[in-house]
């Protein structure tokens, strides 16, 4: 209750406030959450770390420290638009974002057999599905449920808003095939194993388990799977980025199959963390120590 309570009051006071004002009151908040809360202090600092190593960087404590101050600002700020631009309209695309290579999308929706979409926990991943929502594509977005209910169908409503039809964790398989049999896409963040039955991959030069739903799917449906980064440029103006895409491959093995799959989809992930390690926005342990 308490953490709903603080998301709306969060919520009032960013539709308030004019956008760099909400920007620079959720950077001061994130600076004060950085300061209090050790844990998550330490798990930012230890990606950032693996980060930087495989980036073949020096790290110093004082460089720890600068990124993960920022990685809590871009989070603030990504709160803040989650909040504020409750719709995206044409008017907004046309002023905030550039978008590269989205004809490589409507070309895999031509082909008639739905599009996997993968993400990752860097930029405004939930803005981003919302901007591809309003262009007029129909947009599924598996999501994880927090674990207070009421927080839950707090975003989960703010995602319906923007056009965003909402597959839980609970439900997903059947509906995923559902979607893609009507050619809609179907978007997964790619970046972390929440449920614990995924598949070892090499993310960062280290061995870890990442979830291997986009390539299982992908597999069954032979839907195609692309990638999409909504990033965030210095004057807080978005490039929606577009990769090219990754089809099914059949093996005698399918789990053979699904690994490879999963590790171009991570190779691909990793390229962007590495270009904006900052803006990764991963607040859970990825590697074991």
């Amino acid at each position: 209750m308490a953490l709903y309570l603080l998301y709306r009051i969060g919520q009032f006071i960013v539709k308030v406030l004019p956008l760099n004002g909400a920007y620079r009151i959720a950077e001061i908040s994130a600076l004060i959450r950085y300061y209090l809360s050790k844990r998550d202090r330490e798990i930012i600092s230890k990606n950032l770390t693996v980060v930087l190593k495989a980036k073949g960087e020096v790290v110093t404590d004082e460089r720890l420290k600068c990124l993960s101050r920022q990685v809590y600002k871009n989070f603030g700020k990504y709160l803040v638009e989650f909040f504020k631009f409750s719709k995206i309209d044409r008017q907004f695309i046309d002023r905030k974002v550039t978008i590269e290579n989205i004809d490589k999308l409507d070309k895999l929706l031509n082909e008639r057999k739905g599009v996997i979409c993968v993400s990752a926990h860097l930029g405004n991943w939930e803005l981003g599905a919302a901007i591809v929502s309003s262009l007029g594509y129909s947009l599924n977005a598996i999501a994880l449920p927090h674990s207070t209910k009421l927080v839950s169908d707090f975003f989960d409503k703010s995602r319906t808003n923007r056009g965003i039809r909402v597959i839980s964790l609970g439900m997903a398989i059947r509906r995923c095939f559902k979607a893609l049999r009507k050619n809609e896409i179907v978007s997964f963040l790619g970046d972390k194993d929440f449920s614990g039955g995924g598949i070892k991959v090499r993310f960062m030069n280290r061995e870890t388990s990442m979830p291997k739903g986009p390539a299982v799917i992908s597999l069954k449906t032979e839907a195609p799977i692309i990638f999409a980064f909504l990033v965030r440029q210095e004057n807080n103006n978005f490039k929606l980025f577009f990769e090219d895409p990754i089809y099914p491959i059949q093996l005698q093995d399918e789990e053979d199959a699904v690994r490879i799959i999963t590790q171009r989809c991570v190779e691909i992930i990793e390229r962007y963390i590495k270009d904006y390690p900052t803006q990764w926005l991963m607040f859970r342990e990825i590697w074991n120590s």
